[in-house]
């Protein structure tokens, strides 16, 4: 009941908190190809955690009938069948594997989102049941001991062998958290085990981004970008790194790109807006600073890179003698940015001059 509590909420974070994998991209022989391998995945993962990464990739296309597919979905049948001929024998081993597949649930291909196939890290989950139930196996063991039932060698060997795992698990965890030191040496190691993963090359570049290390940044969005040609934000990122080297016009094209495939990424709309006000194309940026604003008005820097623009283009209005179109814009600028004092000040002072005009030609 618990472990069914927690797959229950962890599958309604998922349906509130994430986009979903459409049936339409990966149908249900995808899925049931997808769910066996998670099912398996994850304990032999936990058994054996070597060569952690972050994630696996999901493939862009998934052959249910390729051997990467088609062993996990065997084996997990005939455990599961095994087990349950055994039930009456050993009904531990057959509550902990159940337990192991419904926490497992939530984050297998039966409700899938982002682009991962696994995650190293959820091996924790599957371990719940399998580790009560070596737990108890070791327990049971030392009962027997207790009762002379079993040969000391027997007995001292297994306990031996079970402070050695120990050990051996502990020296890995502390050579593994040189890995995860920092967002570069983890995502350096993940797409030195798995080059063929996209969204490592693609968090790679982001983390020497975060340095300004923009060739660097480039090169690994680049070699994302090669493995899933049709991915708009990869396209964006790698904008970002060229605008980095001061290459705008590389950048626009490769946002160009970016809005070609998504028209509404809010990253490349954004960032287009950006770049056009930062060259002085001001005009040229507001229509992608609107449509920015009108999907993500929290979206990072928006509202500032967009204030600063209406704010430059209504100076130039007023320097032209069009007030009206001026005023316009500052107040647009207060609703992107309320708390901007010098459109409220400029807003201000022009009321302010057009009502004395007005009471002017009254007299």
């Amino acid at each position: 009941m618990i472990g069914a509590a927690g797959a229950l909420l962890a599958l309604t974070v998922v349906l509130k908190g994430t986009g979903v994998t459409g049936y339409e991209s990966y149908g249900v022989a995808a899925r049931v190809a997808m769910t066996a391998y998670a099912f398996m995945f994850y304990p032999a993962r936990w058994l054996w955690p070597v060569q952690l990464i972050p994630l696996y990739e999901l493939p862009p296309r998934l052959d249910p009938f390729s051997t990467r597919f088609v062993v996990p979905m065997v084996a997990f049948a005939l455990i599961t069948a095994a087990l349950i001929a055994l039930r009456k024998r050993w009904p531990a081993g057959l509550a902990a594997w159940t337990l192991s597949v419904v926490m497992l649930l939530p984050i297998s291909g039966a409700v899938h989102s982002g682009h991962q196939l696994a995650h190293d890290r959820y091996s924790y989950l599957s371990s719940l049941g399998l580790a009560l139930l070596l737990g108890g196996g070791l327990t049971r063991l030392l009962e027997a001991d207790m009762r002379r039932r079993l040969g000391p060698v027997i007995v001292r060997s297994v306990a031996l062998g079970a402070a050695v795992l120990v050990l051996m698990l502990g020296v890995a965890t502390w050579d593994q958290s040189k890995i995860w030191q920092d967002s570069e040496t983890l995502w350096r190691w993940a797409v030195a085990i798995d080059p063929q993963c996209a969204v490592c090359w693609n968090n790679f570049g982001t983390s020497l981004t975060a340095q300004k290390r923009h060739p660097e940044a480039e090169e690994a969005y680049r070699r994302a970008l090669g493995l899933r040609p049709k991915r708009a934000t990869v396209a964006n990122n790698i904008a970002t790194a060229l605008h980095g080297q001061r290459k705008d016009v590389e950048a626009e094209e490769m946002l160009r790109l970016a809005l070609k495939l998504d028209p509404n990424l809010t990253g490349a709309l954004a960032n287009m807006g950006a770049l056009y006000a930062q060259t002085g194309r001001l005009a040229e940026s507001l229509p992608y600073f609107r449509r920015a604003w009108a999907q993500d008005p929290y979206f990072a820097n928006l509202a500032h890179d967009y204030a600063a623009a209406l704010l430059e283009i209504a100076k130039s209005e007023r320097e032209a003698g069009r007030a009206i179109q001026a005023m316009a814009l500052l107040q647009e600028t207060l609703v992107v940015s309320p708390a901007d004092a010098e459109a409220r000040r400029q807003l201000d002072a022009m009321t302010a001059t057009r009502t004395r005009a007005a009471a002017r030609s009254d007299r």
